[in-house]
């Protein structure tokens, strides 16, 4: 298991010292929240600063969406920090509720994301990890076909991670993609193929 926590970020110098505080703790990964731009720092300026502080911990937006983040530019970036800092940025993407509502936008469906999804995937490095966030049927089903790993948020309820997780499976085979059975784990729980990973939430010292 590989373990990873979130920050959202109110303030960019305070998530620099929680990835290195992070990354001394030796936790995998760091996810920086992409959500209501009024309230919080632009993720990808912050977590460029987060890479620069760091050596080894592994940064990418979790969540970030592919409506007030177009695709070409997710990919773009993607792949700027794939030269950069290889093989440590990863995308966690979802259909962007909280962060299109805010500003007057419509959310994705998980039909269109799934296509952005292959065409950010198309253009970053071969080896980035996409995370999938989702809670229902149709959006473990995505994740199933095009991510490499499946963040549910279904809290501690061990039926739903059970059932959504065997609903990506079935939808990854069904793709034709070969994927090993792992249990799922944790508060944010993560099938992943072929590793399991878990989220947990956390914030800056001045998160409100």
């Amino acid at each position: 298991m590989r373990l990873g926590v979130i920050n959202l970020t109110h303030s960019s110098r305070a998530a620099v010292t929680f990835a290195q505080a992070a990354e001394t703790a030796g936790f995998w990964g760091v996810g920086i929240g992409d959500t209501v731009p009024e309230r919080y720092q632009d993720t990808y300026v912050t977590a460029a600063a987060c890479f620069a502080a760091t050596e080894r911990v592994r940064i990418g937006p979790t969540v970030t969406n592919t409506v007030t983040r177009h695709w070409s530019v997710l990919g773009a970036t993607a792949r700027t920090f794939g030269e950069l800092y290889p093989g440590r940025f990863f995308a966690g993407v979802a259909t962007g509720d909280g962060a299109c509502h805010s500003v007057g936008l419509t959310p994705s469906t998980w039909a269109k994301l799934e296509g952005d999804v292959a065409n950010v995937r198309g253009w970053a490095p071969s080896d980035m990890e996409v995370h999938i966030a989702a809670s229902g049927p149709r959006g473990a089903e995505a994740a199933g076909r095009v991510a490499t790993d499946l963040i549910l948020g279904t809290g501690l309820d061990v039926t739903a991670l059970r059932t959504l997780s065997a609903r990506a499976r079935a939808a990854r085979t069904a793709a034709g993609i070969s994927c090993w059975a792992r249990p799922m784990s944790a508060r944010r729980g993560c099938a992943r193929w072929p590793r399991t990973r878990a989220w947990t939430a956390a914030g800056s010292r001045n998160r409100r």
